[in-house]
């Protein structure tokens, strides 16, 4: 989205080094690249052999010539035809513009800025990503029977949508069905493996509810690898070890939290009729844990936190 094609065809030939089948990234690059390589759009399922598509990259790399500024450039015509110099003007891919408008919720109603999705989605040809963005908003919200409308629109036309089934995994924790919960994470990772990393943040904390110790700690461990920032996983990590009678890890992740969403901390506090500024008791952090959890309906984002007041009000943690 900032205009550096050669560095896009760089990161997706490390993609396809470490994953091969990684249709994501061959479909945004080939969205950017098209004005150059309209046969990229016509490779049936999307699905070309990797050296194919990058001997077409490295072509459309030829033709931009030597610019690879912010700005790019490509050459139009070849011999016997007058060569002509054009702008390449990078679309903004779906995923992103999606997020744009996502980003809005801190200023904007949540029902205008789902309605916003949707006419992204009436003129991008119902792209599934946007029905995911719809969805995960409804989760935030806590709503599970629109969002997990959302989510199944999103697999109706295609089942391999990864974060959908993520979605239906969340839909179905706030239903208080963590069993449902694992079963939709199966089913993803059959549609369409290997699993996406966010699916380790639902389904760990899933394994949490049900009891399974062992899968949830490798889970959340997992997820706090590849994003350490997640308020989310570090309460389900305490309160597995809590679980265990393990109580270690509660005191520095109410530490941890309380700096990283300090307002998230003071509100649920007050909620339980506790003190913000003394450290609480085993006992009542495990409560004030999943109370948070709870405050954050089907939020386990790592970087755009929402959580409700008692008194419904919509909430932000800073990022």
């Amino acid at each position: 989205t900032e205009g550096a094609v050669d560095d896009a065809v760089r990161v997706f030939r490390e993609i396809l080094e470490l994953a091969p089948d990684h249709e994501d990234a061959f479909a945004e690059l080939a969205t950017i690249l098209a004005p150059l390589l309209p046969t990229l759009a016509q490779s049936p399922g999307g699905r070309r052999l990797t050296a194919d598509l990058l001997r077409d990259f490295e072509q459309a790399l030829a033709r931009m010539g030597g610019n690879r500024s912010t700005r790019p450039t490509y050459l139009e015509g070849g011999p016997g035809a007058e060569v002509e110099l054009r702008p390449l003007d990078v679309p903004v891919h779906t995923r992103f513009k999606a997020r744009q408008i996502q980003d809005l919720l801190p200023v904007r109603d949540p029902e205008d800025v789902i309605a916003r999705l949707q006419a992204l989605a009436d003129e991008r040809d119902a792209e599934p990503t946007i029905f995911c963005h719809i969805g995960e908003i409804h989760l935030w919200l806590g709503d599970p029977d629109r969002a997990e409308a959302a989510f199944l629109r999103a697999i109706r036309d295609t089942p391999e949508v990864r974060w959908a089934y993520v979605g239906l995994c969340a839909t179905q924790l706030l239903r208080d069905d963590p069993q449902g919960a694992v079963r939709w994470c199966d089913r993803g990772i059959d549609a369409f493996p290997p699993p996406g990393r966010t699916i380790y943040a639902y389904r760990g904390e899933a394994h949490r509810r049900l009891g399974e110790l062992d899968r949830a700690e490798d889970d959340l461990r997992q997820i706090l690898q590849l994003t350490p920032e997640r308020i989310s996983a570090w309460l389900n990590l305490a309160l597995v070890g809590s679980a265990r009678d393990d109580r270690r890890m509660l005191d520095p992740v109410f530490r941890k939290t309380a700096r990283r969403a300090p307002a998230l901390v003071d509100d649920a506090c007050h909620e339980l009729g506790l003190d913000p500024l003394v450290l609480p008791s085993d006992d009542d952090l495990v409560r004030l844990f999943e109370h948070i959890l709870h405050m954050m309906r089907g939020n386990r984002s790592s970087n755009f936190v929402s959580y409700f007041t008692a008194a419904g009000d919509l909430r932000f943690v800073p990022r």
